[in-house]
C-alpha cells in the first residue's frame, strides 16, 4: 500500500540564508500587508504542522482524514498566493516560480478533486478534462480494500491525467463510492485517489514559498523607490 504519504516540508528555515528574506518589510505594500503576510506564513506554517502530524505517517485514513488532508492543502494553496498578494507590484514582478507551469497543473487537478470530494455537486461539471462532467456523484469516501479487485469491474483511477477506467486499484490510497446519473443511481462506483497526487500542490507551494524567500533576499532596498 502506498501509505503512508510524504511528509510536507517545513516552513521554520523560511528567511534564515537569504539575509531576511521574507522578513522584509520594506517590499510589502503596507504595514497592514506585514501583519497579513505573517498571518498567512503563520497558515501555511500550521497546516503543515497539522498535516505532518495527524495525516502524513497513518497506515490508512478515515474519510475524515481524507476531507482534513484535502482542507489543509487547499489552506496551504491559498496563503501562499495571498503572501504574493502582499508585496509591491516591482518588487515581486521579476519573480517567477521555477516549476510553475508544474504547479498550474497540479492545482487544475486538485480543484477537480476538492469540488469532487469536498464540495459536491459544486462546480463539479467544470472538470471535464478530469472526467468529471457532472455525471458522477461522490457519497462515501474509503480505504482501500483489496476485496473491491476480486468482485467489482467497474474501477477508476482519478489522477492527473484524468478519470480512466482500471483493472485494480492497486495505487489507490483511499476509494470514492460514488453513483452515475446516467444509470439512475442503480450501482456503486469505486473510484481510487493517490493523494500523494493530490498533496502535490501542497508541496509545490511550498517550494514556491522558499524560491520567493531567496528571490526577496537578492533585492536591495536603495534599487527600489519607497514612495
Amino acid at each position: 500500500m502506498p501509505l503512508p504519504l510524504e511528509p510536507l516540508r517545513s516552513t521554520d528555515a523560511l528567511g534564515e540564508s537569504t539575509r531576511c528574506g521574507i522578513q522584509k518589510q520594506w517590499p510589502l505594500r503596507s504595514k497592514t500587508d506585514d501583519s497579513l503576510h505573517w498571518d498567512y506564513i503563520q497558515k501555511v506554517n500550521y497546516a503543515v504542522q497539522d498535516f505532518n502530524a495527524s495525516i502524513a505517517e497513518k497506515e490508512s485514513l478515515t474519510r475524515e482524514d481524507v476531507v482534513f488532508a484535502i482542507t489543509l492543502v487547499d489552506w496551504i494553496n491559498d496563503a501562499v498566493e495571498r503572501i504574493l498578494s502582499c508585496y509591491r507590484d516591482n518588487t515581486v514582478d521579476s519573480f517567477f516560480f521555477s516549476r510553475q507551469s508544474e504547479l498550474d497543473g497540479a492545482r487544475k487537478y486538485f480543484k477537480a478533486v476538492r469540488s469532487f470530494v469536498n464540495a459536491h455537486p459544486l462546480g463539479t461539471d467544470r472538470h471535464r478534462a478530469f472526467g468529471l462532467d457532472g455525471s458522477f456523484v461522490c457519497i462515501d469516501i474509503r480505504s482501500k480494500n483489496g476485496m473491491l479487485d476480486l468482485i467489482d469491474t467497474d474501477l477508476y483511477m482519478l489522477s492527473p491525467g484524468g478519470l480512466e477506467q482500471v483493472d485494480d486499484l492497486r495505487e489507490a490510497d483511499v476509494v470514492l463510492y460514488a453513483y452515475s446519473k446516467t444509470d439512475g443511481g442503480m450501482f456503486y462506483h469505486h473510484i481510487g485517489l493517490d493523494l500523494d497526487d493530490v498533496c502535490q500542490v501542497a508541496h509545490l507551494c511550498i517550494d514556491k514559498l522558499y524560491e520567493l524567500d531567496k528571490h526577496l533576499g537578492r533585492l536591495r532596498r536603495k534599487d527600489f523607490s519607497t514612495q
